[in-house]
């Protein structure tokens, strides 16, 4: 054997004496979790692109710590029925859900955490998926209710926000930068839903004595568009042209300032003690079918808010300032057809920012509604809009047109008692496929697509097309994965944290959302600078595998008991050192062989 043979040959040794057991290795690491601890069931929006990218990322990451995560997608209506309603506390597989991805508006009039994180608030009866209970919670929000002092106020929903954070019913990822698309001639459209008014966006170009049409798209048809019951994005959407609050949120044009302003009430008035509050009505407000608005039609409004049969999500709140109508019923009171007085139980700071809501708070008319049982009023025609007649408001739109599931059309309100509307004509025509909503666009067919419905990926390439414009803005919301604590798994914060440690937040705002999201997000929207709390949110909170193994073993999972992963790497490490032990015999042999072969040199 010549010396260049023998290089080969032992070059070839020790390629197999070692490649084959270093194969056994990767393997056995790709292999590690063949089985899992347990499943759970993520559910979450189908045509979110975003939301898809976030779930399959999590059952990759959460594969790595002996977690299962099976991914199911629904229409947005049906997800939310899994999560808030029908399928409200439930598991998956009885028709609720383990696990959700769902992102959160926040009201910037003022903190009101009440509806989504105190235990009296778990759904159906509020929007509490994780059925959350913590007295220590539910202490600081009633004590941050019962005060109108912002600084203390301040402080409890601080300390509320850390406990949220160490118990952890919801793995906060990013706070979402939104994007409209916009047809390049509107001006003052306002992007945040609870300041918007369509009556007062314009058209470059356009006077009020021109005929102004816009197509607003929306993705799914509108649900429980009568006022007071609950209500998803796109039905918001339509119904806050609709109907009048008493008070509404008013951004000031110059400073951006939020403040209360007047609407149906033309004034009100905090008594000393905060246990009343009387509003005093404008007298020339009339429902779309010309019947005057009176104080008969906010006590119907607000009393249905505090029972039970309505089904209003906001009964928990109206409930603990007013009391339940049938055991306080005379807590809302009628001094004259335009004088209404509220008693109040106790001091309840964030009961004038809930009732500015224009969609669940516009005012519901009695002369309809009164003699109709609150629990029929879901199925009724001021809800559903059945047999061609359509919901009665006092807004600055009235609906003219509803073709199921394709558009509904407002038309302004000619005898409103405020400001009339530019815009003629509003269509809400329903697209619920996201490229084919910007594609209409890009035509000049829409003219504007609601944010839920522009992909981050996406919003790049749009700012550069001329014939549409862009309007992005941080949003006061966070977005993330809620878990469902009736799981048994979930109900363990070790294994809650220890998902939430395996998420990877940056490369998710960095390479999912390419930019649209920020770090920081928690039970209090970083708008709201006198009530966050900078050390307890998401930014918080690293990328670490290890750490998350570590709380899976303090939950009492042991990864041992994942057997493929600890026979794979019992077979990689002997086939490796047995690797190590042919190569060296075979090595020798080739020496000793090659030695015995080698040819004389020739002096």
């Amino acid at each position: 054997m010549t010396r260049v043979q023998q290089w080969v040959a032992l070059v070839l040794v020790w390629a197999l004496s070692l490649g084959v057991p270093l194969a056994g290795t990767v393997g056995a690491q790709e292999e590690a979790f063949e089985r899992y601890f347990f499943t759970l069931h993520l559910v979450y929006r189908s045509d979110d692109l975003t939301d898809d990218a976030i779930a399959k990322i999590t059952k990759q990451e959460l594969a790595k710590i002996g977690i299962n995560v099976e991914l199911h997608t629904y229409e947005w209506g049906a997800l939310l029925d899994r999560i808030f309603f029908a399928g409200a506390q439930k598991l998956f597989e009885e028709g609720g859900q383990d696990m959700h991805i769902c992102y959160w508006i926040y009201d910037v009039a003022d903190v009101d955490p009440r509806s989504v994180w105190h235990s009296a608030a778990i759904s159906p009866a509020g929007y509490q998926p994780y059925v959350y209970k913590s007295g220590i919670v539910d202490a600081l929000i009633e004590a941050a209710e019962e005060t109108f002092d912002l600084e203390v106020r301040g402080e409890l929903y601080r300390k509320m926000q850390e406990e949220i954070y160490k118990d952890h019913p919801y793995a906060f990822l990013y706070i979402p930068k939104f994007a409209y698309v916009l047809n390049p001639n509107i001006e003052n459209f306002e992007p945040i839903e609870s300041l918007r008014q369509l009556s007062q966006v314009r058209v470059k170009g356009k006077t009020a004595a021109d005929d102004v049409q816009l197509v607003f798209q929306t993705g799914a048809e509108v649900k429980n568009i009568g006022p007071i019951l609950p209500k998803d994005t796109w039905t918001m959407i339509v119904a806050q042209n609709l109907y009048n609050p008493l008070i509404r949120l008013h951004k000031d044009p110059v400073t951006g300032e939020l403040s209360l302003a007047p609407d149906v009430a033309e004034s009100w008035e905090i008594a000393p003690d905060g246990k009343t509050i009387t509003f005093r009505l404008r007298r020339d407000v009339k429902f779309h079918d010309g019947t005057p608005l009176t104080a008969r039609d906010v006590k119907l409004t607000i009393d249905a808010h505090r029972a039970k049969d309505t089904g209003s999500v906001r009964y928990s709140i109206v409930a603990t300032a007013l009391g339940d109508l049938d055991e306080n019923p005379g807590a809302v009171e009628i001094v004259d057809d335009y004088t209404v007085v509220l008693h109040i139980k106790k001091p309840y700071a964030p009961l004038l920012s809930t009732l500015a809501d224009p969609t669940e708070f516009g005012i519901a008319p009695y002369h309809i509604w009164g003699q109709v049982p609150r629990s029929e009023w879901i199925n009724h025609w001021m809800n559903t809009g059945a047999d061609g007649r359509y919901p009665i408001g006092t807004g600055p739109y009235k609906i003219v047109r509803w073709v199921k599931d394709e558009f509904i059309e407002i038309q302004a309100n000619t005898d409103f008692h405020g400001e009339k509307a530019f815009v003629d004509r509003w269509i809400f025509r329903i697209i619920p496929e996201r490229s084919t909503a910007i594609a209409a666009a890009e035509k000049g067919e829409v003219d504007v697509v609601h944010y839920q419905s522009v992909p981050p990926a996406d919003v790049e390439r749009l700012q550069k097309v001329p014939q549409v414009k862009v309007l992005t803005y941080l949003h006061p919301g966070f977005n993330g994965i809620g878990f469902n604590l009736n799981h048994p798994a979930l109900n363990n914060v070790n294994v809650r944290w220890a998902i939430s440690y395996a998420l990877p937040r940056q490369h998710i705002i960095d390479n999912i959302l390419k930019g649209m999201g920020a770090p920081g997000a928690g039970p209090v929207p970083v708008q709201v600078t006198w009530a966050y709390n900078k050390e307890y949110n998401s930014g918080t909170i690293p990328y670490d595998l290890e750490k998350a193994r570590q709380l899976m073993e303090q939950a009492g999972y042991r990864y041992e008991y994942l057997r493929p992963a600890a026979e794979a790497r019992g077979f990689a490490m002997g086939t490796f050192i047995g690797g190590l032990v042919v190569g060296a015999v075979l090595t020798l042999a080739i020496l000793i062989f090659g030695r015995r072969r080698a040819p004389a040199v020739n002096a």
